[in-house]
């Protein structure tokens, strides 16, 4: 019985993680406090897609001619030159290039919203775009072009309102 416990001891002790062989790292923290921040000139901006037969969607995936909008920004700081945007919304599930139509009596059904920047490149919401560059600095005044579509989402879309909220958050990428 003697022998017992320091085998028994040794042995559990070889089950223990090997704490002692961890290797150490440090983490960098970087950053920069901005003087201002980039201001939106309209808010909020609505962007009027207009009237469209349901018949104009036919079958998953088919567009609507996309409609312009722009989100003028004034006042950026100086020292920023380049920005992203993040659109935030409700994606259609399984999709966030998709934004999903606000839930009601009388909405259409199969269809969304798309957002695309100037280069035609679909947007996912929650995730920044490319980045683009602004004019900083007292009175200044950016303006970044994006366009707006619909999307069908199943072969078959339904008659209806067709509206959609989203925010945008702008990232100071330089």
């Amino acid at each position: 019985m003697t022998l017992f416990k320091p085998l028994m001891a040794a042995g559990l002790a070889l089950l223990l993680p090997a704490a002692a062989l961890a290797d150490s790292a440090s983490i960098n923290v970087t950053g920069r406090i901005l003087s201002s921040a980039c201001q939106p000139e309209v808010n909020p901006l609505n962007v009027p897609l207009g009237t469209l037969s349901q018949s104009a969607l036919a079958g998953k995936g088919s567009t609507a001619s996309a409609t312009r909008f722009t989100l003028r920004l004034k006042n950026c700081p100086a020292e920023i030159s380049q920005v992203q945007v993040r659109f935030d919304g409700s994606a259609v599930s399984g999709d966030t290039s998709v934004l999903a139509l606000t839930a009601g009596t009388g909405v259409a059904g199969g269809v969304g919203i798309q957002l695309q920047d100037a280069n035609a490149a679909v947007l996912r919401f929650g995730q920044p775009s490319a980045a683009m560059a602004i004019q900083g600095g007292a009175g200044s005044v950016s303006s970044l072009a994006f366009t707006a579509r619909y999307i069908a989402i199943s072969d078959t879309v339904s008659a209806g309102s067709a509206n959609a909220s989203a925010t945008f958050t702008i990232l100071y990428s330089n």
